[in-house]
């Protein structure tokens, strides 16, 4: 998913110097929140978005994100193997993150998608009075995760985007969140356990334009 993100990406931003000045440049906030039985994403996000108006219309945006993570109480199983973790209570996560993407839209509705491209978890660890481990383990999610790792917590999107006005727009779609929980005997890592949870979202931006 997120090499497919960021080939599309890549192929408009390549295509960029064929507008010439037919563009406007908006800094944006973006605030949204997942809609999910097992996780709750609230996200915050300013950056900026370049709209182009010619030929093909799309828009490239950029952002700095933080997000706040509810996992919730429960039984999570590992998409890839047949391991699980079962979460005594509520764990909390935050991240600061990379994203970049893009929307291809037509009068006032869109189509956007967004990768992470990197993010550095806020994570402390976790023990067997949250998650069910032996008394003498903890759990962490990854420190830094990049696009080019092979297990990351990076997250991506697929939307429509509905623009209410220059100033406001409207999203909603799926966010696919990955998980990588590291394993520890002490001091020292055992194993881990990845897991890839799709969620719908809905978002707003407002968009200032330059």
């Amino acid at each position: 998913m997120r090499k497919f993100t960021l080939g599309i990406l890549f192929v408009l931003g390549g295509t960029a110097p064929l507008f010439g000045q037919n563009l406007r440049t908006f800094n944006t906030i973006n605030f949204s929140t997942t809609l999910s039985p097992k996780v709750n994403n609230v996200s915050f996000s300013v950056g900026e978005m370049i709209q182009f108006k010619k030929r093909i219309p799309f828009r490239l945006l950029v952002a700095a994100q933080y997000t706040g993570k509810i996992s919730k109480q429960g039984l999570w199983t590992e998409n890839t193997k047949p391991r699980q973790l079962r979460l005594k209570k509520n764990i909390f996560t935050s991240n600061i993150s990379l994203p970049i993407g893009g929307e291809v839209y037509f009068k006032n509705i869109g189509l956007g998608m967004v990768q992470e491209i990197a993010n550095f978890n806020l994570a402390k660890s976790f023990d067997s009075t949250k998650v069910d481990i032996p008394g003498n383990h903890k759990i962490e999610t990854n420190r830094f995760s990049n696009v080019f790792s092979k297990k990351n917590n990076l997250n991506s999107t697929l939307y429509l985007v509905y623009t209410l006005s220059d100033s406001f727009s409207l999203k909603l779609g799926m966010n696919r969140s990955n998980d990588v929980f590291n394993y520890y005997e002490g001091s020292k890592k055992s194993d881990l356990l990845r897991k890839t949870e799709n969620s719908f979202f809905i978002s707003i931006r407002t968009n200032i334009e330059k």
